[in-house]
């Protein structure tokens, strides 16, 4: 539907053929076209990206910290500029433009996948008074006045699993699913519904050292413990676990919730247990894993199971990393994703507006054929 909008540049284009092609040089009818094509390929592409990009999370641990004494150097330049030799006379003339460049404390901590986060000074020291090392190190720099070392604190690896730090961060990646299709088209989920199920939203927030991946029970343990899970399998595993409680609702909103997330991310393998005090009613489980006996056996186990979330943690732990398999969404490449009616209308007033200033221009330059300007006026 968006490439109705190729109409105007055509329309327009033909127009300036007919009536004003003695004020028309060739390469002024290639930009005519050009640009609004262009624009119309660069609306399609955003229009298309804004519907199909999604975020997930990406667990990591931390294996080190660092932090960066405050700094400075001098830097040795050269500069010209112009000066004047007299009526109109100019020359150039070198000086000395050297600078005391400052840098800044620093504080840093690094991830098993190789990325570096900015974190605070509290937070670095409450680091390395959990980790319980300290460690100096010279980075004999070219200094001006101040010389800034750094320190260092790092991990003691998995038998020290107990002070180990997750890392949640978020991704972006293409998610055709999401999108209303033909193939697989979830259910809307409105506001009402969502508030009389107690769904959640996705969005959740959370800080780079502090996510939690159950909602519904506020189990620090359980959470911590799910959380490590999650980090220390988020690189060799791509998998992401969430445990959502339902406490008196129906079957129907572990329905509602694979509807109003649109079946979650890739790396997702998300737990819905609705429970009546101490009683599991229901479990769903929402994820596009390959593996659909994993699925099964999640959810027969734990609806057999007395509500204990700690004792459900563990159980999760143990049996989902060691069988999960994250889907590809590239098997989902064959999905026709169309820009929305909003986008096709923008597209389409931002063409004719392009268009139309594109041939104003064109018209009423001072240029005629030949890249000659024009002597005298010539009439329209």
């Amino acid at each position: 539907m968006i490439w109705f909008s190729l109409v105007v540049p055509i329309i327009v284009t033909i127009s300036l053929v007919i009536f004003f092609h003695e004020k028309m040089d060739w390469w002024e009818y290639f930009l005519q076209f050009l640009i609004p094509v262009a624009l119309i390929f660069g609306a399609k592409h955003l229009a298309i990206k804004s519907l199909t990009d999604d975020q997930e999370y990406w667990n990591n641990y931390a294996i080190s910290a660092t932090y960066d004494e405050p700094w400075n150097e001098y830097v040795h330049r050269t500069c010209t500029r112009p000066v004047s030799c007299g009526k109109n006379c100019s020359t150039t003339e070198t000086y000395d433009c050297s600078y005391i460049d400052s840098h800044s404390a620093a504080w840093y901590m690094h991830s098993n996948s190789g990325s570096s986060h900015s974190i605070s000074s509290s937070q670095f020291e409450t680091i390395a008074s959990l980790w319980k090392n300290r460690v100096f190190q010279d980075m004999h720099r070219n200094f001006h006045t101040r010389d800034g070392d750094r320190y260092n604190s790092a991990w003691n690896g998995k038998k020290d699993i107990a002070n180990l730090i997750s890392i949640t961060t978020t991704h972006t990646y293409e998610n055709k699913i999401q999108v209303p299709n033909e193939v697989l088209n979830f259910q809307e989920v409105d506001s009402i519904t969502k508030a009389q199920y107690g769904l959640y939203d996705y969005n959740w927030g959370y800080s780079l050292m502090n996510f939690n991946p159950i909602k519904g029970d506020n189990n620090g343990i359980a959470s911590k413990v799910l959380a490590m899970h999650n980090s220390l399998n988020g690189k060799s595993k791509e998998l992401h676990l969430q445990i959502l409680v339902f406490d008196g609702k129906p079957s129907l909103a572990g329905d509602y919730q694979e509807a109003y997330w649109k079946g979650g991310n890739k790396n997702e393998f998300n737990i819905c247990i609705g429970k009546k005090g101490n009683s599991i009613e229901w479990v769903k489980v929402i994820s596009w894993t390959t593996n659909e006996v994993l699925k099964v056996k999640v959810r027969d186990d734990i609806v057999a199971m007395d509500y204990d979330i700690r004792k459900i943690v563990d159980y999760v732990v143990a049996e989902v990393p060691k069988a999960f398999v994250r889907r590809d969404f590239k098997e989902y490449d064959y999905i026709d994703v169309q820009p929305s009616s909003n986008a096709v209308m923008w597209t389409l007033i931002a063409t004719l507006i392009a268009s139309i200033g594109l041939a104003l221009f064109h018209v009423f330059n001072p240029w005629e054929k030949g890249g000659r300007r024009y002597r005298r006026h010539r009439r329209f």
